[in-house]
């Protein structure tokens, strides 16, 4: 893999981590969150990533790093 994929992943990888923890901390109770709506959009977050990582948008990501040409030094 090309630096620009692993570069792609490890933010994928970053982001997921920091979208599941704020969703573990408000469903734990440890950062109550008192807009509905803000609780509304954290949960959609969670799914999307989800979505991401199981659906096409991972398959779509790897299609496309594996369609970079490679660089000649």
């Amino acid at each position: 893999m090309n630096d620009s994929g692993d570069r792609r992943f490890w933010a994928a990888v970053f982001v997921t981590v920091v979208i599941l923890g704020l969703y573990a901390m408000v469903i734990a109770g440890v950062a109550p969150v008192p807009v509905d709506d803000l609780k509304e959009t954290l949960k959609m977050s969670v799914v999307a990533v989800i979505s991401y990582w199981i659906g096409s948008s991972s398959g779509s990501a790897s299609k496309d790093v594996a369609k970079t040409p490679a660089t000649k030094e």
